[in-house]
């Protein structure tokens, strides 16, 4: 239960090499507990120590999650009698680690309900216990109590205590193999650009844009990804807010590029935040046309789109077309482009919109009417 939309990895075919040695570390995992008494562990952790320095995302991943899925094996085969886990790690036993675990959920759900303080007190416990721990699933926990506890204050406002948060978990975590662990990190540091952005903080605000874009910008798993497009869509709006037209213009296109194709709705969204910025940028600068064709795009990208969320860029980026579609003198596409919104979404978008479309479309019906009157009554004469 963590204060992040929920994870799902990105699938992708990994090369042949790393497919084969995948196999043989999560192999570390289940054989290590299901052999156990026939396994030394002397060599499984041989084999993990042979593979520390792959660096494919699905192998650091793996490998991280079979050290801590090995010993929870262990643990429930012994039935808590004290599994040997040679010199690498302490015994963690079953019931103390869903304790821990209960006690961080529980605090998340305080904080949820409005009592983040109660919520941060159950969270710190845990922190004070066990984050100096170097036990893989004590990491992982302590990792999850951090990156809760720093979400609880950014609702308080704590800002400074954000930051503060942020980056520690960046300090203990930053380096780990666990892809869940670094997706905590870099939402972490995603609270932390906030909160620098509330204090008006903009230069630390861009750093830490370009801290994100710089570790993770290759990564294939969804979650860094929503990360890094988040970044680049900050990085440019804090670009455009601070008057940095062409840096906010490669920010958007960077994202766009990038993303453009995504089949994620979370990414689908950051791509169509980035579009319309760099429309109202280009129109900003005088640049209709250009302003127009990023709106047609978006459109023809989302326009079908079930997401909410895609459909509000979607009207809006409609109403933007016409406004630009007037300002060069093409009233017949400007007309058309209101009619066809207003049919299409005039349930669906908010009243006051909707009453803006309407009002600006009326007096552009009857001029039409006009024009085509006065068109007739010429071909009449003729």
């Amino acid at each position: 239960q963590e204060p992040a939309a929920e994870r799902e990895l990105a699938t992708r075919q990994p090369t042949r090499p790393f497919a084969s040695l995948s196999g043989l570390a999560l192999l570390i995992g289940v054989v290590g507990g299901a052999l156990h008494g026939h396994l030394a562990h002397g060599d499984d952790a041989e084999i993990v120590a042979r593979f520390r320095n792959i660096t494919s995302e699905t192998m650091r991943d793996t490998l991280s999650k079979a050290a801590a899925s090995r010993q929870t094996c262990l643990v429930t085969l012994d039935k808590l009698s004290g599994a040997d886990f040679g010199d690498d790690f302490p015994d963690l036993p079953v019931d103390k680690l869903d304790e821990i675990r209960a006690t961080i959920s529980r605090g998340y759900e305080l904080g949820e309900a409005g009592k983040q303080r109660e919520g941060i007190e159950l969270t710190d416990q845990v922190l004070a216990e066990h984050i100096e721990s170097s036990h893989p699933e004590l990491r992982n926990q302590c990792s999850r109590a951090l990156t809760n506890k720093t979400y609880m204050l950014q609702q308080l406002g704590q800002l400074e205590r954000v930051i503060a948060c942020a980056e520690e978990m960046d300090t203990r975590y930053g380096e780990e193999l666990s892809m869940s662990i670094q997706e905590r990190v870099a939402l972490c540091l995603g609270y932390k650009s906030a909160a620098l952005d509330k204090l008006g903080r903009h230069e630390e605000e861009q750093a830490v844009y370009r801290d994100i874009i710089a570790r993770w910008s290759s990564s294939n798993v969804i979650d860094l990804r929503r990360r890094v497009a988040r970044a680049f869509y900050c990085q440019g709006l804090t670009h455009k807010q601070a008057g940095d037209a062409e840096a906010a213009l490669e920010s958007y296109a960077r994202l766009i590029g990038r993303e453009e194709d995504a089949k994620d709705v979370s990414l689908q969204v950051w791509v169509a935040k980035a579009m319309i910025d760099k429309a109202s940028v280009l129109g900003q600068q005088g640049d209709q046309a250009g302003r127009a064709e990023v709106c047609k795009t978006l459109i023809a990208r989302f326009g079908d789109s079930s997401d909410a969320q895609l459909r509000e860029r979607v009207i809006t980026a409609s109403e933007r077309l016409a406004e630009a579609q007037g300002l060069l003198g093409q009233h017949e596409q400007e007309f058309t482009t209101i009619r066809d919104t207003l049919r299409r979404f005039g349930n669906q978008m908010p009243e006051a919109q909707k009453a803006r479309l309407t009002h600006r479309l009326g007096p552009m019906t009857l001029g039409r009417f006009a024009r085509k009157l006065i068109e007739r009554v010429k071909g009449i004469k003729h």
